[in-house]
């Protein structure tokens, strides 16, 4: 249980670390023989990853971005993208007749018609001579997140993929708890065929009890994928020992076997922790809290599966001690009974048996009928 909750603690930590705003840079964002200028701001000292240093600009201004050669070099052409998510965008792509000064411009609103918050705008400026210089800056387009076509889409996908990542566990859940019912009513008819005198080998039972506790799939591709994720939340269980499982032990003759514990993964759970966390940092980035960088795209997509783990994990702790608790009443229930035949035939009762694990092992028999009376007379 403490590493499960450890787990939990590290997936949560990994899962929030995404929205912390990567920290300032101490370089500076320009690079090559040139200066730039944003809005008639320097931007050779501020930093493309810092929202104290965003250029803050309200829907349906222009974007002016100057750059200047800083030795007697002309620019053959220039540039102007918006990256987000890693990608580059282009807002302007213009050749140059030599000068060592170029001026672009950007509306607003091309890069923000439905949305607010922070964008990253890079310009790139080739020179004659065959160098390039670049300068990249944090434009904050001014409004309210919500009321924003992108702030209202992200929160409903956030909503949606809630809604997939609960509605997945929510299924687990009623799947462990329809298992745990079907063992206690197959445990009923197997005890009134004890106590009606049949013969019940143990490799019926086991027979009987996988089918209804069915065992681990064999492994997928998707697992295979997440298993690098399994170690980094510590969700690898240190045994798989039936006692860690849940569900005590009676003693007598039978000893069913349990469920092992091992951590899980839902494809459909997977996909809504993704969609939500991802939403979560569309969300961030409307409200002015970090821009929508590569490196905030991908821990979004690591820490949306890390909780996905989380939950089936979860989710499969709780079904395997609830389902081997239904077993193991069951085997109480069948060791009750065997012990009742046994008393009322008049035999004393067996000596506890081993876990049974094959359908090889002997048959759980009733005990024969005791002696009949003879009038008192001895056999010979």
């Amino acid at each position: 249980m403490k590493r499960v909750l450890a787990g939990v603690t590290l997936a949560l930590l990994f899962a929030a670390l995404f929205a912390t705003p990567a920290p300032p840079r101490v370089s500076a964002e320009v690079s090559g023989p040139c200066t730039v200028t944003v809005n008639g701001r320097d931007i050779g000292p501020l930093s493309a990853s810092s929202k104290d240093d965003a250029v803050k600009v309200e829907k349906g201004d222009t974007l002016t971005v100057v750059m200047t050669s800083s030795d007697a070099t002309g620019f053959d052409s220039h540039k102007i993208e918006l990256e987000l998510s890693g990608l580059r965008i282009p807002l302007q792509d213009e050749k140059d007749g030599g000068d060592t000064q170029w001026t672009g411009s950007a509306d607003v609103n091309d890069y923000a018609k439905y949305g607010v918050g922070l964008y990253k705008v890079v310009g790139e400026g080739k020179l004659i001579d065959g160098t390039s210089c670049t300068g990249a800056v944090l434009i904050e387009v001014q409004g309210t997140a919500l009321t924003s076509v992108a702030g209202i889409t992200a929160a409903a996908a956030f909503l949606l993929g809630l809604a997939l990542l609960l509605g997945s566990s929510i299924g687990g859940l009623r799947r462990y708890d329809a298992m745990g019912k079907s063992v206690e009513e197959w445990a009923g008819t197997m005890v009134k065929r004890i106590n009606a005198g049949e013969t019940l080998g143990p490799g019926e039972l086991i027979v009987g009890l996988r089918d209804i506790a069915k065992p681990r799939p064999p492994i997928t591709l998707w697992m295979l994928t997440m298993l690098p994720l399994f170690v980094f939340i510590g969700a690898i269980p240190a045994g798989a020992a039936p006692s860690a499982s849940g569900g005590g032990r009676s003693i007598g003759p039978l000893n069913l076997p349990r469920i092992p514990f091992r951590p899980g993964v839902s494809v459909i759970g997977s996909v809504g922790g993704m969609i939500a966390t991802e939403a979560v940092v569309v969300l961030f980035q409307q409200f002015a809290i970090s821009p929508l960088t590569q490196s905030n795209t991908l821990l979004g997509l690591a820490a949306g599966l890390a909780l996905a783990v989380v939950f089936t994990t979860v989710v499969k702790l709780w079904g395997t001690r609830h389902a081997n608790d239904a077993i193991a009443a069951a085997e109480v229930r069948f060791n009750e009974a065997l012990a009742q035949v046994r008393r009322e035939a008049g035999l004393p009762p067996v000596a506890p048996t081993t876990e049974m694990t094959s359908a090889t092992e002997p048959p759980v028999m009733p005990p024969p009928s005791p002696p009949t009376d003879t009038g008192g007379v001895g056999e010979p």
